[in-house]
């Protein structure tokens, strides 16, 4: 007679999803509109440290930021602190409210990073702002 065990160590991984909405389109210019960014987690596991920066064309004016962590702003540019953990099947929403100050075309872009993907992931939203 014959014995064998057998140990199965089954793992599972992280799958981040980044998201960009306008939330109107187009807007007038001198008017307040805002972004979502949305961070999902689609995987089985938690992803770890989840890093968001956001970038803002210099004709378009940050107002307000309401987010699932801290920030700094500085010359259009917002850098998030890192999400510490994202559980699988939920999202992390990051709002940033904006006006436009010129007409035209304006092209936002935001940039993840953690340490459950190899490469950064960048989204970009085109929005129209126009005058009467």
């Amino acid at each position: 007679t014959a014995k064998a065990d057998t140990t199965t160590k089954i793992e599972g991984s992280a799958s981040l999803v980044l998201e960009i909405q306008d939330l109107d389109d187009p807007v007038e210019v001198g008017v307040e509109t805002a972004y979502e960014v949305r961070i999902t987690n689609s995987g089985s596991k938690a992803a770890q440290n989840i890093g968001l920066t956001f970038e803002l064309p210099s004709s378009v004016e940050l107002l307000n930021v309401q987010s699932a962590t801290q920030h700094l702003a500085k010359n259009g540019l917002i850098l998030f602190n890192d999400l510490a953990e994202l559980a699988p099947g939920k999202t992390a929403l990051f709002r940033i409210h904006v006006r436009g100050a010129a007409e035209g075309n304006q092209r936002v872009r935001a940039r993840l990073t953690s340490e459950s993907l190899e490469q950064e992931l960048i989204t970009e939203e085109l929005t129209k702002f126009y005058t009467e």
